[in-house]
């Protein structure tokens, strides 16, 4: 690079004055390589310093003073590049008006000119706009730090810094003292020191990213709980990698996945993959090897790691983010898979480097070591909620707002958390199994309880203390009960079976409560007879509808056979269903037919048995609707198709029985 310099107009020589010079220059080199030694002299206290400094951006704040005498200069700025916001920064600056000055990569500033183009500027006056023009047309002097800091900038000496051919920053060297202008000697110098210069921003930015990668595993590990691990942590590494996404992983081993949360805005979201090579953080967690792609859309990069690995392009629409470079590293400690870091698109939308990769390890194992701490903590003291809260499903912040909404409500915690938390039954059954060690059963409509198991039991008492038997056979009894550690609960079911062994199952409290509703009352507690006493039962559910229907509609509202006074999920239809293929079940029919009729006409079923069809019961139009779509749910069909046939079957259990319906 040749240094671009500008004489003073009152330095000017005319031609016969310089020319003696330049040929006693030319006859007399032996006192240039003297001058170029001497200046060598000069530089190697201040190079060693550098060279030697266990901090380099202690030693350049420490330095400032002595390139200022070196230079006989008023300021001395050592300029580091950020490259992804294509800027100079400050190393070596410090003011009570400023922390830091920032400069564009630009002709807009002296600084950044030289960044950009990797030309050395030595200027006269930087306020002389006909100088700086000669340079490039739209080269200027940017007046606003000399305006903050009441400060008059005229001569600059200016020069890159490279480091094995690429720029790390710039020297800026500000008003010279002793003469109006930079000499030769001065540019010789700076160049000279420039190259050790660049290699010290080099380490200072190593230091800096040591110095982030403490902070960051001192956050990873002043983590209270899983959820802050996998949703606050994301900063600090954001800002670590300088990249736009980062997701942390944590593993269900459970259901062989690996899940995240999100936050968009207030509502709390979780991200599931399979333990496979449909995505790539799902690969990384199978080979258990860390992967830097250039292009996820490159199907051939893809293969070179696993032949199998596909983008799930699902991901950008999630996130909002096309991803394109993805750096992915799986989180292990002790030999044991706990996670996967995942990073997308450098902010500068280059590839990650090798220095991302060294940084992901660094990283991957304070993580990996933050999640296996936290699981082992809620391992050491279990709750009702542990499982929910280990799997991401539910956060320790959300379960503390539940117990506390609970107390204050006087609403059970089970309500809250399936309702407004939206906890589901079968994570939340799974979650009490692991704490109580019973394995846990939800309720199904496609069981159904024999009548027989409550003899002699009121549904209000059961309801009331929250279970309630589902197999008996002459040895034993199951009970399904929402806490089989509660001891009253467990004594007084002795009493009741008292010649019998139990078995528990747990199950929710709205498990219970379900299985409860198509339970028949105490009034309806006999044993299976004669056709008389069926029919009489079935009468007595239609008259429940009958009573329910009449607070939502009249009879003159019924104007054609879609009307439909009771909904297929109403109580009392699911007994009437039941109860319908029970009786056919018991009395050894073969063929059940339901004949819906047109408009208000009734709804006939009819049982056939040994070729015989007779009418079993008739039920009103206005139900008809209900029954059919409660029929087609237990069948797996489409409730909203009425022109196409379908074929479908119900499988029910009916006490330790399994019946099937075609």
């Amino acid at each position: 690079m040749n240094p671009v310099q500008t004489k003073n107009p009152v330095q000017t020589k005319n031609p016969a004055q310089t020319k003696p010079a330049k040929t006693a220059a030319s006859q007399s080199p032996a006192p240039q390589k003297g001058l170029a030694r001497r200046a060598s002299d000069k530089l190697k206290p201040v190079m060693n310093r550098i060279l030697s400094a266990e901090s380099i951006t202690k030693t350049l704040f420490e330095l400032t003073e002595d390139l200022q005498k070196l230079f006989a200069a008023d300021k001395v700025t050592v300029y580091a590049i950020d490259r992804p916001k294509r800027q100079l920064f400050s190393r070596n600056f410090t003011s009570e008006n400023a922390q830091e000055i920032r400069i564009d990569i630009s002709p807009k500033s002296l600084a950044g000119f030289v960044a950009a183009s990797g030309r050395t500027l030595n200027i006269a006056d930087a306020y002389d706009s006909e100088e700086l023009g000669k340079i490039h047309p739209e080269l200027h002097l940017d007046t606003q730090w000399d305006e903050k800091l009441g400060y008059r900038t005229k001569s600059c000496l200016i020069v890159a810094l490279p480091y094995n051919k690429k720029l790390m920053g710039v020297l800026q060297i500000i008003n010279k003292k002793t003469e109006p202008q930079f000499t030769d000697e001065d540019v010789r110098l700076a160049k000279e020191l420039a190259g050790t210069l660049g290699h010290s921003i080099v380490k200072m930015q190593s230091e800096i990213i040591d110095e982030k990668i403490q902070a960051t595993a001192h956050a990873i590990h002043s983590a209270s709980s899983l959820q802050e691990i996998l949703i606050e942590l994301r900063v600090p590494i954001l800002q670590l990698f300088e990249c736009k996404m980062v997701t942390i992983y944590a593993v269900d081993k459970a259901k062989n996945e690996i899940y995240s949360q999100i936050r968009p805005g207030d509502a709390l979201e979780e991200i599931r993959l399979p333990i496979s090579p449909k995505s790539i953080a799902g690969c990384v967690a199978m080979e258990k090897g860390p992967v830097n792609i250039k292009n996820v859309n490159d199907q051939v990069e893809l293969v070179k790691y696993h032949p199998e690995l596909a983008f799930d392009k699902s991901w950008d629409t999630l996130s909002g983010e096309q991803a394109k470079s993805m750096l992915v590293c799986p989180l292990i400690h002790e030999e044991v898979l706990r996670g996967v870091l995942q990073l997308v698109n450098k902010l500068n939308e280059e590839p990650f480097n090798v220095n991302d990769e060294k940084c992901i390890l660094a990283i991957g194992q304070s993580l990996a070591l933050a999640i296996h701490n936290q699981q082992k903590q809620s391992k050491t003291k279990p709750t009702k909620f542990s499982y929910l809260i280990n799997n991401g499903l539910l956060s320790q912040e959300e379960l503390t707002k539940a117990i506390i909404q609970a107390r204050t409500s006087g609403m059970d915690i089970e309500t809250i958390l399936l309702t407004e938390f939206k906890v589901k039954r079968k994570d939340y059954g799974q979650s009490l199994e692991e704490f109580y060690k019973v394995p846990y059963m939800g309720y199904s409509d496609q069981m159904v309880l024999p009548q027989t198991l409550f003899t002699g039991l009121n549904t209000n008492f059961l309801a009331k203390n929250n279970w309630l038997p589902i197999e008996k056979d002459d040895n034993k009894v199951t009970i399904l009960i929402d806490n089989p550690a509660n001891q009253d609960k467990i004594q007084n079911i002795k009493l009741i079976f008292s010649k019998k062994a139990l078995e528990f199952k747990v199950g929710l409290k709205a498990d219970i409560h379900d299985f409860l509703k198509v339970t028949p009352q105490a009034d309806e507690q006999d044993d299976f007879g004669d056709e008389p006493v069926e029919t009489e039962e079935v009468s007595s559910l239609l008259d429940a509808l009958q009573n329910e229907s009449e607070d939502e509609i009249t009879l003159a509202s019924v104007e054609d056979d879609d009307t439909n006074a009771i909904s297929e999920t109403d109580s009392t239809i699911v007994k009437l269903v039941n109860k319908i293929l029970i009786d056919a079940y018991d009395q050894g029919v073969s063929d059940i037919h339901i004949e819906p009729g047109i408009g208000k006409k009734l709804l006939r079923i009819r049982f056939r048995k040994d070729g015989t069809c007779r009418v079993y019961q008739e039920i009103p139009p206005m139900y008809k609707q209900a029954f059919i779509s409660r029929i087609k749910i237990m069948s797996r069909l489409d409730i909203a198709e009425r022109r196409m046939p379908q074929d479908g079957k119900i499988k029910m259990r009916y006490g330790k029985k399994e019946i099937e319906y075609r």
